[in-house]
């Protein structure tokens, strides 16, 4: 039988066991005292017998009554599931009021946990009562449910169970299938005689199986009643040999079947010889329970063939095999057998101590076996009267769950769109973003060819100078540097950035043509810092050259003694710098030097410079910067100097 767990009857009525007690030991003291033959033992355990019965009509009516509303009110659900699981076998319809209650509570809370554990619970209820499809339908939950939350120890005890419910209706389907196959047969054969129909049968079905051997004990039974003796025997051989091709458990019934089938016939020989092979069987397979079961036979056989002094160690021996397995029905029945033997070989004394042995296990099991019995009427009306509320309580949480899924499944859309509407935003402004860099880019592009005209302007100014005092030599080595820089510059025109090697050469080639011009007026130096590799450092290109040309022009041209021009490049706190230093009239003396229209004209190529770091610094993430220092000598006014900053990070870069 399917138990949670094995219960022992407790009851607070010790004034009926007190009375049992009593007349028990007097029935065995008139016993022993008279030392009466074994007819005056047997009404002594009678008296007792009937003492129990009067006790389990008086507990019976408290094992029926279902579960009170007092006693399911303040209750937790694993409270009450606890207590379902406690009656589960003493009061299986109070059992049943727990358990629905339980199941209520644990699904309104949603205690996913103990709703399993009910389910367990109802399909062990369902299967005690032998609904089996009912017990499959909730331990099937059970085990879903406990997969779920990978408890591998209650998902274990459902599929055990799950399994077991599934062989026994498998098995109930056969037999139902049987008895129909038998109706259709036996319409259908009605002029066979019953040998015929029994061997036509048997035909049906394979080697090992329940049916087999059970067509063969009735062929058996059949021969002996025509007085054929050894066809009798051939069948019951079969019987056997079929019992041992079969499961265990098939085994197990046959041994006690067939058994006594033998007994019925006073074959109590053959009855001995099969439980011996029973005996070995189970042995060889390993099985306590065979071994158990055999030796009980063994034990009955002996008694029925009047060998009571051989019974006695089979029988003692399954009363320890029945305590090791749990099985109280099969020691009460060997405790019982065991006392019979020792009346027939007049030891009364041992007897009598058996019987009150065998009073105390029946105690416990009849008040059991009579609750179960009468518990189970109750519990069918109990169990359909609770269903109904059980498959309300399901539908309406598979409702609910399709409801969560169903909001959840929103949820899940409503954040894809988000994801989408954040992803199409960030493609927009990313669209946006590269058409602003696009638009820098064109700016400083047009920026750049700003610059380049005026530069030429103003170096084409310097050749018609050369031409207008006929000097050709130097006119026609001005303009073969000029073409030599005009190259550089086109070259590096549609670069935001060049190596700084490349820009020293493109500014000395510039100086060379600005010295030759007005070499009386100015020399120059161009130096680089050691630290400094000149090929992997890169700078904007002709960034430097406007305030060179504004020095010799603003600065140097107007100086009476001849000046100098110095270039410095140099790292100071992680930073590129350039300085551009003069010892000109300084601004402020040029500025008072300047004609009107040189006062409201701005330097194209300053002003586009200041353009061109702003853009840069907005593409690139850069801190170009540029200042502007007034020199001083004593006080007086002695230069200028233009100071370009470059975060060193943007020489690593190709941009």
């Amino acid at each position: 039988m399917c138990k949670h767990a094995r219960y022992g009857l407790k009851t607070s009525q010790t004034a009926v066991y007190w009375n049992i007690y009593c007349l028990t030991v007097l029935g065995l003291v008139r016993i022993f005292v008279l030392k009466l033959i074994r007819k005056q033992v047997i009404a002594g355990f009678l008296i007792a017998v009937c003492s129990l019965g009067l006790h389990a009509q008086n507990v019976q009516s408290n094992r029926l009554d279902t579960a009170s509303a007092v006693e399911l009110t303040g209750k937790t659900a694993v409270e009450l599931v606890n207590l379902a699981n406690s009656k589960a076998v003493v009061s299986p319809v109070k059992s049943m009021s727990y358990v629905t209650a339980a199941l209520e509570k644990s699904i309104s809370n949603n205690d996913k946990r103990t709703q399993y554990t009910c389910y367990n619970t109802l399909g062990t209820l369902y299967f005690n009562s032998a609904n089996y499809a009912a017990a499959v339908q909730y331990f099937q939950l059970a085990y879903d449910g406990f997969a779920s939350l990978n408890d591998v120890k209650n998902k274990d005890y459902s599929s055990k169970y799950l399994n077991l419910a599934q062989k026994r209706l498998a098995q109930l389907r056969e037999t139902e299938k049987f008895k129909t196959e038998n109706k259709k047969i036996s319409s259908k054969k009605k002029s066979y005689s019953k040998e015929a129909e029994l061997k036509y049968r048997a035909a049906q079905y394979s080697d090992g199986t329940q049916e087999k051997i059970d067509i063969f004990r009735e062929l058996g039974d059949y021969y002996l009643e025509v007085k054929d003796t050894a066809q009798a025997q051939s069948y019951w051989n079969a019987a056997e040999a079929n019992s041992y091709k079969a499961s265990d458990q098939v085994l197990l019934t046959n041994s006690t079947v067939i058994g006594n089938t033998y007994n019925n016939t006073g074959k109590w020989a053959q009855n001995i010889r099969f439980q011996n092979e029973v005996l070995n069987e189970g042995k060889k397979r390993g099985s306590d329970k065979l071994v158990a079961q055999a030796t009980q036979n063994l034990g009955f056989a002996y008694l029925e063939a009047q060998q009571s002094d051989k019974a006695i160690p089979f029988l003692k021996e399954s009363i320890v095999a029945a305590e090791k397995e749990g099985n109280t029905v099969q020691k009460q029945k060997s405790v019982k057998q065991l006392a019979k033997a020792y009346e027939n070989l007049g030891q009364y004394d041992k007897a009598l101590d058996v019987i009150k042995a065998y009073i105390n296990t029946l105690d416990s099991i009849q008040l059991l076996q009579e609750a179960n019995s009468e518990a189970n009427l109750a519990l069918n009306e109990e169990f359909i009267k609770q269903e109904s509320r059980i498959q309300k309580l399901i539908a309406s949480q598979k409702l609910k769950e399709a409801d969560i899924k169903r909001q959840r499944n929103i949820l899940w859309g409503l954040a894809a769109a988000l994801v989408l509407f954040g992803f199409l935003t960030y493609l927009l402004v990313r669209n946006i973003r590269q058409k602003q860099s696009a638009n820098m880019q064109i700016k400083l592009q047009s920026l750049r060819t700003q610059m380049n005209p005026h530069f030429i302007f103003n170096s084409l100014n310097s050749v018609n100078n050369f031409i207008s005092k006929n000097d050709e030599r130097s006119a026609n080595k001005y303009l073969a540097d000029f073409s030599k820089l005009m190259r550089t510059v086109l070259q590096n025109s549609d670069r935001d950035f060049v190596t700084l090697e490349t820009e020293m050469q493109t500014l000395k080639i510039y100086l060379d043509l600005e010295h030759f011009r007005f070499g009386e007026k100015f020399d120059y130096t161009i130096s680089v810092a050691s630290d400094i590799d000149t090929e992997q450092v890169q700078v904007p290109p002709m960034l430097i050259q406007p305030y060179i040309e504004n020095a010799i022009w603003h600065g140097l041209r107007y100086k009476e003694t001849k000046g100098k021009l110095d270039v410095k490049i140099f790292t100071e706190n992680e930073k590129l710098y350039c300085t551009v230093s003069d010892n000109g009239i300084g601004r402020e003396q040029s500025a008072a030097l300047k004609t009107d229209h040189q006062k409201t004209y701005q330097s194209t190529g300053i002003k586009n410079t200041k353009e061109r770091i702003e853009l840069l610094n907005k593409l690139h993430g850069t801190k170009l910067n540029i200042s502007i220092l007034d020199l001083s000598e004593n006080g007086k006014p002695s230069g200028t100097m233009a100071k370009i900053s470059l975060p060193y990070i943007m020489q690593l870069e190709e941009v």
